[in-house]
């Protein structure tokens, strides 16, 4: 007799539905885990080269313009190149030149300022503010007078030789003499210098170390 009792679950073989749906689950899983290899892409010369170039464009030559701008437009480094400035600045000395301070206002006496030579030389001059724009500068018994008025030079070392008869100084222009007095190539011998030949004005000196510093105004 083929009876089942009551409450006894059958456990017999089974059926083709079952099958069927075990097998597509096992068939699945198998395929998601063996869809093929895990394919890492590295990328080619030209992908490299392609960033490199492009980390170029973004990092370093925003760099450089803004470098060059800085140069053209705020301040750059010079190196004196002469001696007609001893003591105050020597041969060799390293400086920061600030360009910006003349755009805004005139320069003041005793300001060390950096001009292109105006009698053609190829390289720029240092010089002190010495007359400024609409005064009267004259040389006389080793003095320098403005406006008739002698000039006190503290940071001379030396007497001013030479004879300068009363000169106005124009309108923009300023009048320059190195301070070391004797050496020097300034406005004695190619007059007052334009305002728009200057360069800028001496601010840090950086080297030598034992000289580094800031420059003040010598009134």
């Amino acid at each position: 007799m083929n009876e089942f009792e009551p409450g006894i679950e059958h456990l017999g073989e089974p059926g083709p539905s079952s099958e069927v749906s075990g097998d597509t689950e096992t068939r699945s899983t198998f395929d998601i885990m063996t869809d093929g290899p895990l394919v890492v892409e590295t990328p080619t010369r030209g992908q490299a080269i392609g960033s490199g170039v492009r980390e170029i464009l973004v990092t370093i030559v925003p760099a450089l313009l803004i470098a060059l701008l800085i140069q053209l437009f705020v301040a750059q480094a010079t190196r004196v190149e002469s001696y007609s400035m001893e003591p105050t600045l020597f041969e060799e000395n390293r400086l920061i030149i600030d360009k910006i301070s003349y755009r805004l206002r005139l320069p003041e006496r005793g300001e060390i300022v950096v001009l292109n030579a105006p009698d053609g030389g190829d390289i720029p001059l240092i010089k002190r503010v010495v007359g400024l724009p609409g005064e009267t500068i004259s040389i006389r018994n080793s003095q320098v007078f403005i406006d008739d008025n002698p000039l006190v030079e503290s940071y001379l070392q030396t007497v001013t030789h030479g004879e300068l008869p009363p000169t106005i100084i124009p309108e923009t222009h300023i009048f320059v003499l190195g301070d070391n007095r004797d050496h020097s190539r300034d406005s004695r011998s190619f007059g007052a210098v334009a305002l728009d030949e200057l360069i800028g004005r001496a601010w840090f000196r950086y080297w030598p170390v034992e000289k580094i510093g800031f420059f003040q105004s010598v009134q």
